[in-house]
């Protein structure tokens, strides 16, 4: 599993290096969330879809961990292109909350195979990733941009705290 974690993060620091700064951070990290939202509603308590939920999982902690790396290490931003990226933004928290929503759905499944303590750590371990790519990302922004920045990302901290709550 390890091994997988860690090939996941050198196929993905290349990646989001050609994909154009933190706009193209984003957009990976908004695919990988799709990506586990899909995987979440495909599944129904089996445990074989549980390895897509984990490696989806873990790919999206990669890229966030990955996207933290890239954002501390980007010139802070000009205004207009913080502007540009609200809109990536407020969609990211969209399709984090909807898997989040997609993720209380299933807690009646993941109980079955009693896998809720499971999703309670990943899910713990994404909001620590989150977070720190959500401050990386924020403190990149001009000042008079920075609270419409920390407001979105409160968007998505939010949905992190209902799905740990729902399992806990």
């Amino acid at each position: 599993m390890l091994s997988k974690v860690l090939l996941s993060a050198l196929f993905a620091l290349p990646a989001l290096a050609q994909n154009g700064g933190i706009p193209g951070i984003l957009a990976t990290i908004t695919t990988d969330i799709r990506a586990l939202n899909q995987s979440l509603t495909a599944f129904h308590g089996n445990d074989d879809a549980l390895s897509g939920i984990l490696g989806n999982s873990n790919k999206l902690k990669s890229d966030l961990n990955a996207g933290t790396t890239q954002a501390r290490s980007t010139p802070p931003l000009v205004f207009k292109d913080s502007l540009a990226l609200a809109g990536s933004t407020a969609g990211l928290a969209r399709d984090s909350n909807e898997t989040i929503t997609t993720l209380i759905s299933k807690k009646p499944d993941f109980d079955k195979i009693g896998a809720s303590s499971i999703v309670v750590s990943l899910v713990k371990d994404l909001q620590t990733s989150a977070k720190d790519f959500s401050d990386a990302v924020v403190e990149k922004l001009p000042g008079e941009i920075a609270p419409v920045g920390d407001q979105l990302v409160g968007l998505i901290n939010d949905g992190f705290a209902r799905g740990i709550k729902a399992y806990s």
